[in-house]
C-alpha cells in the first residue's frame, strides 16, 4: 500500500511564500532553526539558516509571495555554518540569560547571538563565543544535571565531548571506542545524552558519569548501549506533561525504520519504511500540557498516538499518526528539513528545505500533480503520415545543410567576449613540490621533479561587458601529462582587470606522449541574462618538459629507427642550420647554447625515461636525417623539425614504417589478451573466495558448528591469490597503457609522412587523424578504426566512380588481419593520388 501510495501520489504541497536561500550553497538537516528568534511579543515564529559558505539569514515568512523585506538579516560570518539552533527555547521570556538566543556552531568555534528586531530588520548583538581546540561536529543545549541553568554540550569530530556554561568549561571527556560522529540528544528526564555512533548503535551516557570521569584516567564507558542495526539519521527525545508521571519517548530515525524507546531504552513499536527517509519532525503532540485527544496518555495505545511528519528521498512528505499512514503529499524537490510553523496565527504550516536552498512555507492542500497519467486507448498509427512527415523532416535538414556553412562564416565574424591565453614561464626542475619517492613523474638531473609552469589569462575583450558571470574552465593536457588544477571555476570575472592564474604542468617519466596540445575550454554567462557563450582555444606544451638537450649522445649513434628529410625550398634558399630552427628553445633552456655550440649541425635530446633521439644535417645542407633509439622517439624529433620548417618545403623519399606500426598493433592485440585472461582468472579466484565465505558463515551462524576442516587456511590462500593477481592485473594494464601510446605515436609518424609525401593540407591532414582516431588509442580503438577506416575506403577514398551509397560497416568481428589490410590500402591510395572526395551524409555502424 506504501509503495501504492508513494508512486501514485495525486497531491501536491500547496506553496504559500517560498524563495531559494543563497547563490548556489549548500545545507544540510542541522542549517536550520525555526523559533522566536527575536523574543518577539506576541512569539512570531522566524526561520533562521546557515549555509556551508558561512552566510547566516533569518527570513520571516508570511501568507503570500515572497518579498525582498521577509529577510530580517543576512550576515557573512567567513566561515562555513555547521549548526544553528535556539538555546533557551523552553524558559519563560524575560532579561539576561532567559532569552531565547542563537548558537551558530562553526570548526572552531560556537557563537551565541541575541537577536533583535525593528522596522529596518533583525541585528545580532554577540552574547559571548566558545573557542573550540578541535573541530566540531554538532551541539546540543539542555539543563545538564538537573539544574536551573541551560548547558551546552559540543560533540567533536574526534569524539570528545564539552560542557560549557556559557563560554565557562565546565569539563571535556574523549568517548572511547570512537570512530565517527553522530546525531546526539537530551534526555531531561534521565539527565542523559543519548550518542548514535558508527557501530549502528545508540550510547547513553548519564551526566553524573561523564562529569565523574573527567578528572578520571578510566575510559568512559556508556550506561545503556542499545543496538540499532541500521545507520540512524535523526534522534528526537519526546518529554511528556508533568501530569501524566512519566518521562518521555526516544524517537529514532534510521534508514529502514522509525523506532521508539522508553526513559530506560526500551523498544516500544518498530515501523518498517518502504521507502528512503531524508528527515522527520514530531508536531502536535501536547498543546497546553495535555494530549492532543484531551487526555493524558496512559496507555501504550495513547501513547503511540502521536503525528509525524517524514520527508522521503522521492520528493514525497508523509503524516503518521502513530503507526498509520494518514496523508501523502508530493514537492518539488527533496527535502532535508521538514518542521510546522506558526504564519501570521495560521497554524499547521511547513516548512521545508532542500539541500540546494530551495524554502518553502507550504500547507497540505490538494492540489493535483502536474504528473497526469493518460488512460486513453493509442490511435492507430498512420503508416502514410509517418512517411510524409520524415520527407518533410529530411528536407529540412537538406535546406539547414546548404545554409549551414553561410551561418557558420556569420559566426566566426562575432569576437568572443572572453580572451585565453596561456603563457608559459619557465621549464625545469620544481623548487616547491614535495618530496615523493613513489611519484610517478619525471625527474631532472638533480633528482626533483620536472615541471613546465604557466599562466592562465583571461581578459574580458568586451568592453561594454563590464563583467562576465559562472567563468568556468577546462584544462585537458594530452595523456601522460598531469596537471595540479583541471578545473577552474570564477563566479564573476570583472572587466578592468584580467584574471592571472598560476599553471603547472608534469610529465609521467614512462610514457610517452603522443601529444603535445593543451585544450582550453571556457564557458561565461553573460551579465543580465540567461545566454551562455563558449571560447576553445589550444597551446603546446615545451619539448622540454619530455626531453633535454645533451652534448655527448652515447646511444644515438647505434640507433636503428632513421628518417631523411630532403630540404626543397627552392633554389634562393637553403636548409637552415639546426642552431636557426631552435633558437627558441635556446632562450628557455641555457643549456641548449652549449650543446649546439659544440656541433652546430647536430642536436640530441634524452627523454626522461633515458632513451635519445636527435636531428642532423647533412653536410651539403639540404637533408635533415632524424634518429632515436626507439620508433616512438621519433615522432618528437619529426614534428618538432616539420613544424619548424614547413610541410611544403620538406620531402621524404624513405618508405612508410608500416612494419614497425603492425608491430606495435601486434603488441596491442597480445597485450588486451593477456589483459582478457588476466581478469578471467581474478574472476574465477573472486567467486572461490565468495563460496569458501558463504560456507564459513554457514558454519558460524550453526548452533552446533561442525569443524572447519582447514576452511581458515584456504580462505587465507586464496585472499593471497586474489592480491597476487590484482597486482599483476594492474602491472598488464600499465604496460596496456603504454603500448597504447606507442600506437598513438606510431599512427602520428606515418600520418605525417603522408602528409608531406602527398602534400596533403591541414583540413585533410586533421579528418586522416580522426578517422584512425590518434589521440583516443584504449581498449576500444581497434573495433572503432575497422569501422571508420572501412567507411573511409568505401566513401571518401573510394577507387571506383560509381555513385556513393549509404554505408553500412559489416557486421563480422574484426581481426588484427583486416585492419592491417585496411591501413595497407588506405596508405597506398594516398600515395597514388586519391584525393577526399565530399563529406558522406549517412554512415551507419
Amino acid at each position: 500500500y506504501m509503495g501504492l501510495l508513494l508512486g501514485m501520489s495525486i497531491f501536491q504541497l500547496r506553496e504559500k511564500w517560498s524563495t531559494v536561500v543563497g547563490d548556489s550553497e549548500e545545507f544540510d538537516s542541522s542549517s536550520i532553526w525555526v523559533g522566536n528568534v527575536d523574543n518577539s511579543s506576541p512569539p512570531v515564529d522566524k526561520i533562521v539558516i546557515g549555509s556551508f559558505k558561512g552566510f547566516l539569514r533569518i527570513f520571516a515568512p508570511a501568507l503570500r509571495a515572497f518579498k525582498v523585506d521577509d529577510m530580517l538579516l543576512e550576515k557573512n560570518l567567513l566561515s562555513p555554518i555547521y549548526q544553528v539552533s535556539g538555546i533557551g527555547s523552553g524558559a519563560p521570556i524575560s532579561s539576561g540569560m532567559d532569552l531565547v538566543q542563537l548558537g551558530v556552531l562553526q570548526a572552531r568555534k560556537l557563537q551565541v547571538f541575541i537577536v533583535s528586531t525593528e522596522k529596518t530588520g533583525s541585528s545580532l548583538k554577540l552574547s559571548y563565543e566558545i573557542l573550540l581546540k578541535r573541530n566540531a561536529f554538532n551541539f546540543c543545549s539542555g539543563t545538564f544535571g538537573s539544574g536551573s541553568k541551560e548547558l551546552i554540550c559540543i560533540q567533536s569530530v574526534d569524539g570528545e565531548l564539552q560542557v560549557n556554561n556559557a563560554n565557562t568549561i565546565q569539563f571535556s571527556i574523549n568517548l572511547s571506542n570512537f570512530f565517527l560522529p553522530g546525531c546526539i540528544c537530551f534526555n531531561s528526564y534521565t539527565d542523559s545524552l543519548v550518542i548514535a555512533n558508527c557501530a549502528l548503535e545508540l550510547e547513553v551516557y548519564k551526566y553524573s558519569s561523564l562529569a565523574a570521569t573527567a578528572n578520571d584516567t578510566k575510559k568512559v564507558v556508556p550506561d545503556n548501549v542499545v543496538i540499532i542495526g541500521e545507520t540512524v539519521l535523526d534522534l528526537k527525545y519526546l518529554k511528556f506533561p508533568s501530569k501524566s508521571g512519566k518521562g518521555g519517548e526516544l524517537i529514532v530515525l534510521t534508514l529502514h525504520h522509525i523506532g521508539v524507546y522508553d526513559d530506560n531504552c526500551f523498544m516500544l513499536s518498530q515501523h518498517k519504511l518502504d521507502y528512503t527517509p531524508t528527515c522527520f519532525q514530531i508536531y502536535n503532540y501536547f498543546e497546553k500540557g495535555i494530549h492532543s485527544t484531551g487526555t493524558i496518555p496512559g496507555s501504550t495505545a495513547e501513547m503511540l498516538d502521536k503525528w509525524m511528519l517524514v520527508g522521503s528521498s522521492s520528493t514525497h512528505v508523509l503524516v503518521y499518526k502513530g503507526v498509520s499512514t494518514e496523508w501523502a503529499s508530493q514537492w518539488t524537490h527533496v527535502p532535508i528539513f521538514i518542521s510546522t510553523i506558526s504564519v501570521e496565527g495560521t497554524k499547521g504550516m511547513v516548512v521545508v528545505l532542500s539541500d540546494t536552498g530551495n524554502l518553502s512555507v507550504t500547507f497540505l492542500g490538494t492540489q493535483a500533480t502536474s504528473h497526469v497519467i493518460n488512460l486513453a486507448q493509442q490511435k492507430q498509427v498512420s503508416y502514410a503520415k509517418i512517411e510524409s512527415d520524415t520527407v518533410k523532416l529530411r528536407d529540412l535538414i537538406d535546406k539547414y545543410e546548404k545554409e549551414a556553412p553561410q551561418q557558420i562564416a556569420l559566426k566566426e565574424g562575432a569576437k568572443s567576449m572572453l580572451n585565453i591565453k596561456l603563457q608559459f614561464i619557465s621549464c625545469g626542475e620544481a623548487t616547491e613540490h614535495v618530496e615523493d619517492p613513489d611519484s610517478p613523474y619525471a625527474r631532472g638531473p638533480t633528482g626533483n621533479v620536472l615541471e613546465a609552469s604557466a599562466r592562465l589569462i583571461l581578459t574580458v575583450t568586451n568592453t561594454s561587458e563590464r563583467s562576465l558571470k559562472n567563468v568556468n574552465v577546462n584544462i585537458i593536457p594530452p595523456k601522460g601529462v598531469c596537471l595540479e588544477e583541471q578545473y577552474i571555476s570564477y563566479p564573476t570575472l570583472k572587466a578592468e582587470t584580467p584574471l592571472i592564474v598560476p599553471i603547472f604542468f608534469r610529465a609521467i617519466n614512462w610514457m610517452f606522449p603522443s601529444s603535445r596540445k593543451v585544450q582550453i575550454y571556457a564557458s561565461y554567462q553573460l551579465t543580465g541574462t540567461n545566454v551562455y557563450k563558449t571560447t576553445v582555444e589550444e597551446a603546446e606544451l615545451p619539448m622540454l618538459l619530455f626531453a633535454s638537450p645533451i652534448s655527448s649522445p652515447k646511444q644515438l649513434k647505434e640507433a636503428q629507427f632513421k628518417l631523411t628529410l630532403t630540404f626543397i625550398g627552392g633554389k634562393e634558399k637553403t636548409a637552415p642550420t639546426l642552431n636557426v630552427l631552435f633558437h627558441s628553445l635556446g632562450e628557455s633552456n641555457p643549456l641548449f647554447s652549449d650543446v649546439v655550440g659544440k656541433s652546430p649541425n647536430v642536436i640530441a635530446f634524452k627523454f626522461n625515461n633515458g632513451s635519445e633521439f636527435g636531428v642532423l644535417l647533412g653536410k651539403t645542407g639540404g637533408k635533415y636525417r632524424v634518429q632515436s633509439i626507439k620508433f616512438e622517439g621519433l615522432w618528437y624529433a619529426l614534428s618538432s623539425l616539420v613544424s619548424l620548417l614547413s610541410p611544403n618545403e620538406v620531402g621524404c623519399e624513405d618508405d612508410l614504417p608500416m612494419k614497425e606500426l603492425f608491430q606495435y598493433l601486434d603488441d596491442y592485440e597480445f597485450a588486451k589478451t593477456k589483459i582478457s585472461k588476466q581478469e578471467q582468472e581474478l574472476e574465477k579466484l573472486s567467486g572461490l573466495y565468495r563460496a569458501i565465505q558463504k560456507r564459513l558463515l554457514l558454519r558460524f551462524k550453526d548452533k552446533n558448528p561442525a569443524p572447519l576442516n582447514n576452511l581458515d587456511l584456504l580462505i587465507n590462500t586464496t585472499y593471497q591469490k586474489i592480491i597476487k593477481s590484482a597486482n599483476e592485473t594492474e602491472k598488464l594494464q600499465k604496460e596496456f597503457e603504454s603500448i597504447c601510446f606507442q600506437v598513438s605515436t606510431s599512427l602520428e609518424i606515418v600520418i605525417l609522412l603522408l602528409k608531406i609525401k602527398c602534400k596533403l593540407d591541414s583540413a585533410t591532414y586533421e579528418t586522416l587523424r580522426a578517422y584512425l582516431f590518434v589521440q583516443q588509442v584504449d581498449e576500444k580503438w581497434m573495433q572503432n578504426a575497422f569501422g571508420s577506416i572501412y567507411v573511409l575506403l568505401q566513401t571518401q577514398l573510394s577507387s571506383g566512380k560509381e555513385k556513393m551509397v549509404d554505408i553500412v560497416v559489416p557486421k563480422e568481428k574484426y581481426d588484427l588481419m583486416k585492419l592491417k589490410k585496411y591501413i595497407s590500402v588506405l596508405c597506398d591510395r594516398l600515395l597514388k593520388g586519391a584525393k577526399f572526395q565530399q563529406a558522406h551524409k549517412q554512415l551507419y555502424f
